[in-house]
C-alpha cells in the first residue's frame, strides 16, 4: 500500500501545516464540492481538525510525522445513489 503524505516543502512544522490548511480550506470545499453535486451529492463542510488532534495523530499514527496527516480539510458527502 502506498502511504501518503504532503511534499516536505510544504510546511516546516506542524505551525506551518494548520495554517497551509487554514488558507487552502475554502479552496479545497468549493474543488470538493463541485465534484460532489456533479454527481448529484449532498455536501457538508466540515471544520478544520484541531492542531491538538493533529499532533497527537501524527505522534500515535505517523512516528511524529505531521506531513502523513492528509485530512486536516474535513468533510462528508452522501450520495443516494451511483
Amino acid at each position: 500500500m502506498t502511504e501518503l503524505a504532503h511534499p516536505n516543502s510544504l510546511a516546516r512544522n506542524i505551525d506551518e501545516l494548520m495554517d497551509v490548511a487554514s488558507n487552502n480550506n475554502d479552496m479545497m470545499h468549493g474543488v470538493v464540492r463541485g465534484i460532489v453535486e456533479a454527481m448529484n451529492g449532498l455536501y457538508k463542510e466540515g471544520p478544520l481538525k484541531k492542531k491538538e488532534r493533529v499532533m497527537e495523530k501524527a505522534e500515535g499514527d505517523y512516528e511524529g510525522n505531521f506531513l502523513k496527516v492528509i485530512d486536516i480539510v474535513r468533510s462528508s458527502a452522501v450520495f443516494h445513489a451511483l
